[in-house]
């Protein structure tokens, strides 16, 4: 257990600097009082992400998430409070001291997701003591790093290198030895299991191990090169697939390279792990690897928070060309500028040349002197490779030219689209017309193929008891490269779905609590206390507790507190129960904003100059509500008793009891005016 005072300063800590904690795993720009981007929740493209640096909050006005700087770890990173805690503790240099965390009594009460963290960390830290304090380590696999790769220790420090001894079970020994359960080795893919003779076995015995990272440093899974030659055994091998480690949504060295490619705005990508850390140690931080699998949709959104802007950076063969052709479509289907360079030998022959070797045998200044000699956009190196193809071949030349507009086709921009056409036409020596004559009939067949596709997932969706939230607008615009998507189905809420008949008026009364909780106010004409005190004494004059906990959370929350002088908004935003400190956030984070010309020439008072007025109003609205449902109940049972004891005493006191309801609501009415309860 972390002792409070420490937590909440890490809370305060964390939440004054918000903005710091949310850039390391979301674009950011300014607007206003408030930093918007695209949310890291949801798969949105629209800038409904909000963060107030002022009260230490994050709100998306799409999906809802909200809250503070731990809640923000929390849900992004799918680990506990504490777990959040301890990230940023460190983070800003806070001082936890050491308990017993690791014990195997802790793993059990840990979510799965953390007793997957905390094996591959633990098989992390083994593999680097293996690489350094075992004489296999310092024999076979620190000589591959410090002589044939090159690498200094403070590189292989920097990327946490390691290595898996040769041993067929030595990891997974050491493992279960330290407490840790073969369920979470077998699930994290570092233990094999024999199904035959039930066998465990290391899945990266005798290799040299490089950690794979998450955006915030935590190692999710590894590659591994063998180092002694076996039969039908491939010379690299990765982590499979787990709740820890999907491979299209993991770009390799992002942790390292990220402020780099944030900073630079720019990123490099290449193939290999050698290749982004040769590059590192060179100089050149801005490099990430998608580690010889295809860019995906995952790969280029995860790289996408950092920069906009990518070189492809491939051998100069057809492997490395054909990497680069592949890359270039998806990184333009996701709205990047993309760029291209192929390295080639300097002596013109065939020899492969890698981004590892290349920047090994230059100096920084003739990498950077190649980067920019030989850099090109995307368009001049696939056409002019394939121009240079099909020059004898008129069918293949055909299939060029609409392999071309089709990657043409993904760009975004109408101006740059009409640019690159005119580009490839001078390349390929052919006429701007036919190209855009190309290009039309591809825009307009891939709008209505969008719109077929919409109009039968809408149609699935009615099938399946889902409501779509909008209908298709069957106007194709042909010099528009993408249609018009539809609004995801939103399911149909069942009709005996249990809701909180005071969920509105708690929403607003919470509101007013938590923002203004230090404002002062007048009872009357003399009577002068703040806001919370005012609402809480209410409260509890009227006995009211809500069916919903958070409600009664936040209200325990403030009557716990003995100096009632030092509460602010601050004070419920640093809670360290984070299902309230979210609420909180949702509450504080105003979701509209008034234009330049409203708040120019209106003459709105401020909401805070209102506030006696405004809280007291909310308060018997509240109660009339209150009020209100209580009669309906009271007629109800009246009804049911006058159906079988007309005369009975049980009738009369209930009559009494309605007469006495009554007169409060009319009480309140006259307080707060006839429009407020309606034609009740």
């Amino acid at each position: 257990m972390i002792d409070q005072s420490i937590v909440q300063n890490v809370i305060a800590t964390a939440n004054s600097r918000i903005l710091e904690v949310v850039q390391d795993f979301a674009p950011l720009k300014e607007s206003g009082a408030n930093y918007i981007g695209t949310c890291p929740f949801h798969k949105g493209k629209s800038q409904t992400f909000h963060v107030t640096p002022s009260l230490g909050i994050f709100n998306c006005l799409e999906c809802g998430k909200s809250g503070n700087a731990v809640n923000f770890v929390m849900e992004y990173e799918h680990i506990s409070f504490d777990s959040a805690i301890k990230y940023l503790a460190k983070k800003f240099d806070i001082y936890i001291p050491e308990t017993d965390a690791d014990t195997l009594a802790d793993q059990q009460q840990s979510s799965e997701h953390e007793n997957l963290l905390a094996v591959v960390d633990f098989a992390c830290k083994t593999f680097q003591k293996n690489l350094y304090e075992t004489e296999e380590g310092q024999s076979i696999a620190l000589p591959y790093f410090r002589q044939k790769r090159e690498f200094t220790d403070e590189t292989i420090r920097t990327f946490q290198l390691g290595y898996s001894l040769e041993k067929v079970d030595a990891f997974t020994t050491q493992a279960l030895a330290n407490g840790y359960k073969q369920e979470f080795l077998e699930k994290t893919g570092l233990t094999i299991v024999s199904q035959e003779r039930g066998h465990k076995l290391d899945r990266f015995r005798g290799r040299v191990m490089f950690p794979i990272h998450s955006i915030t440093g935590k190692v999710i899974a590894f590659g591994g090169r063998v180092m002694q030659e076996r039969e039908n055994v491939g010379k690299y091998l990765n982590s499979p697939e787990s709740d820890l480690y999907h491979k299209s949504d993991v770009v390799y060295g992002i942790y390292q390279a990220k402020d780099e490619m944030r900073s630079q705005d720019h990123c490099f990508l290449v193939e290999g792990y050698a290749d982004v850390i040769s590059m590192h140690q060179a100089g050149i931080k801005n490099v990430i690897a998608s580690s010889g699998t295809s860019l995906t949709d995952g790969h280029v959104a995860l790289i996408k928070r950092f920069t906009n802007n990518i070189t492809l950076l491939f051998d100069g063969d057809k492997a490395g060309i054909k990497a680069a052709m592949r890359g270039i479509d998806k990184a333009l289907q996701n709205g990047m500028n993309v760029k291209v360079l192929l390295l080639a030998p300097d002596d013109g022959s065939n020899v492969k040349v890698d981004p590892d070797s290349f920047v090994r045998s230059h100096s920084i200044d003739e990498v950077w002197a190649y980067i920019k000699a030989h850099e090109t956009d995307f368009i001049k190196f696939k056409a002019s490779f394939l121009v240079k193809e099909t020059r004898r071949d008129p069918l293949k030349r055909s299939e060029a030219i609409k392999d071309i507009i089709n990657t043409i086709a993904l760009v975004q921009d109408k101006v740059v689209r009409d640019t690159y056409v005119r580009e490839c036409a001078s390349i390929m020596q052919m006429s701007e017309q036919t190209l855009f004559d190309v290009l039309r009939d591809k825009l307009v067949a891939d709008s209505m193929k969008r719109r077929d596709e919409i109009e039968k997932s809408q149609q699935q969706a009615r099938l399946q008891g889902f409501a779509p939230a909008s209908e298709y607008d069957a106007y194709v615009d042909p010099n528009s490269p993408t249609a018009v998507a539809a609004a995801p189905a939103k399911p149909v809420h069942s009709p005996t779905q249990q809701k909180n008949p005071y969920a509105n008026e708690e929403q607003m009364l919470l509101r007013f609590f938590v923002k203004y909780v230090d404002k002062h106010m007048f009872v009357g004409t003399e009577y002068e206390t703040t806001v919370g005190e005012f609402i809480i004494s209410i409260l509890a004059e009227d006995e009211y507790e809500s069916v919903d906990s958070t409600f009664n959370g936040l209200i325990q929350s403030y009557i716990d507190i003995e100096d009632k002088s030092s509460v602010t908004p601050s004070t419920f935003i640093n809670l360290a129960n984070a299902e309230l400190s979210s609420k909180v956030a949702m509450l504080l984070q105003d979701k509209y904003e008034l234009s330049k010309i409203h708040k120019k020439y209106s003459t709105i008072v401020p909401e805070e100059d209102l506030l006696d007025e405004l809280i007291k109003r909310i308060i018997n609205e509240f109660r009339i509500k209150r009020i209100m449902n209580k009669i309906k109940e009271l007629t109800a049972q009246m009804a049911e008793i006058e159906a079988h004891s007309p005369n009975s005493d049980e009738l009369n006191a209930l009559m009494e009891e309605i007469d006495r309801w009554s007169k409060m609501k009319r009480e309140l009415s006259k307080v707060i005016g006839e429009r407020a309860v309606g034609g009740a």
